[in-house]
């Protein structure tokens, strides 16, 4: 076998391994927006089976609590065909909970210079998310204890500052 084409299938196992180890995945779209490859199995188990994504735009998936200004703010930089970073929204996985999503993808051009669609990648933040609302949480919580308490009480920081009082 030709060399050339041994680096280049080791390249393409070698990153196939990658992404289906990754907890992202990877995703592309055609000149209409429509998804049309996928690969990392972290999509698998976010949406059950990454073919019932085949063929829809992102817009026309069935996102929940996302503001309808934000989805066509989105919709605007993809037909302006502009570079996005972590556009974020949920959607129910396959046991109907709540997924939360980050998205970030770039545009790519033919030969001719022609818009062919995006290609980027995704997360799922869902822990993230969840991590931030309990310390929140917490942060909420502890502020009712030392703002009701009887006993006065104070914070100093590392530099030795009163910080509350």
């Amino acid at each position: 076998m030709d060399k050339p084409i041994e680096d280049l299938e080791f390249e393409v196992e070698r990153l196939t391994v990658f992404s289906e180890l990754s907890s992202d995945w990877f995703w592309e779209q055609d000149a209409d927006f429509r998804f049309n490859q996928f690969s990392g199995q972290n999509l698998k188990r976010l949406y059950g089976i990454d073919n019932e994504l085949m063929g829809n735009r992102r817009w026309e998936l069935d996102i929940v609590a996302v503001p309808p200004s934000d989805i066509d703010e989105h919709i605007r930089c993809c037909k302006k065909h502009e570079k996005f970073t972590d556009f974020q929204y949920q959607i129910r996985d396959e046991n109907n909970d709540i997924q939360y999503v980050s998205v970030s993808g770039v545009p790519y051009f033919n030969d001719n210079g022609a818009f062919a669609g995006y290609r980027g990648v995704g997360s799922n933040i869902t822990q993230l998310y969840e991590a931030q609302l309990a310390l929140e949480k917490a942060k909420k919580y502890c502020k009712q204890i030392v703002d009701r308490s009887p006993i006065a009480s104070f914070s100093i920081d590392e530099n030795h500052n009163v910080t509350h009082w």
